[in-house]
């Protein structure tokens, strides 16, 4: 991106990026009022918010140019969406993949998500995927899908071959290493830990937890002393009932255990 140095700038360049999405027939710019406007397609009936005053005011506080590239594409990617009632399944299925979302969410808001269950807390919910974001898909928009087994393998594939998402902090003593895990700017999706080569090769034998949706904890423990485990266990439990009260919207407050190829879901009652 070039230099932007006045809001004036930032907005026009926003506008202009919007605008020339070539996949889009006709795109509406209202409720202007100088600091956010909505984007609106009138053939699907939809739009969205833009709200430049705050990314703009986190700009000017720590002067990273890359907040602002990151929303350009975020707004992008949500117009890129539209389109998605249109495409094939074969213009689909690259770009899907398998994540989770709380029980209750999908009830109330998508009963016609295509989903499979994990869990007490969660299912796993097929999700078309840009760079910045995930919409899940509805079996009803779509005529002709393969069975939900068959779309969840292309997902994980797809996910197994993005990689694995590393940590973004980890915290170690003599008992245990404690990883972090947050989704942000490149999405993966928390369903990495439930893909058998990817954990193993990455992680191995674990305790792992998720209590938003974009966030994700791991310990792995250190020797097979009991105390280590229970220490670790301790610290996990912890820091997930804290990230769990906190978040508007929480996804889980159960722990898995991985072992030996096998996951125990350690439910909190």
């Amino acid at each position: 991106m070039v230099n932007i140095e006045t809001f004036d700038e930032y907005k026009e360049r926003l506008l202009d990026e919007l605008k020339n999405i070539d996949v889009v027939e006709q795109l509406e710019i209202i409720n202007d009022d100088e600091i956010n406007f909505t984007v609106k397609n009138p053939n699907y009936n939809e739009g969205f918010l833009v709200d430049l005053e705050s990314v703009w005011r986190q700009y000017k506080i720590v002067g990273n140019l890359d907040l602002l590239n990151v929303f350009i594409e975020q707004q992008k990617s949500k117009v890129l969406l539209w389109g998605l009632k249109n495409k094939t399944f074969g213009e689909l299925k690259d770009k899907l993949i398998p994540s989770l979302l709380p029980v209750n969410k999908v009830s109330k808001e998508g009963e016609n998500y295509i989903t499979r269950n994990l869990s007490r807390d969660f299912k796993t919910t097929l999700m078309y995927d840009l760079k910045y974001v995930r919409q899940a898909l509805q079996d009803d928009c779509f005529p002709f899908l393969p069975d939900t087994a068959d779309m969840m393998n292309i997902a994980a594939n797809n996910l197994m071959n993005k990689g694995w998402g590393n940590e973004e902090e980890i915290f170690e003593n003599e008992h245990f290493q404690f990883f972090t895990y947050r989704i942000s700017d490149s999405y993966i999706s928390h369903y990495q830990f439930f893909i058998k080569e990817l954990i193993e090769e990455s992680m191995g034998d674990c305790f792992f937890a998720f209590p938003t949706e974009n966030t994700a904890y791991a310990v792995k423990v250190k020797g097979n002393k009991m105390d280590s485990v229970i220490e670790s266990l301790n610290v996990l439990s912890k820091r997930v009932q804290f990230s769990y009260k906190e978040e508007v919207e929480p996804l889980s407050q159960d722990i898995v255990r991985y072992k030996d190829g096998e996951y125990e879901f350690l439910t909190k009652k």
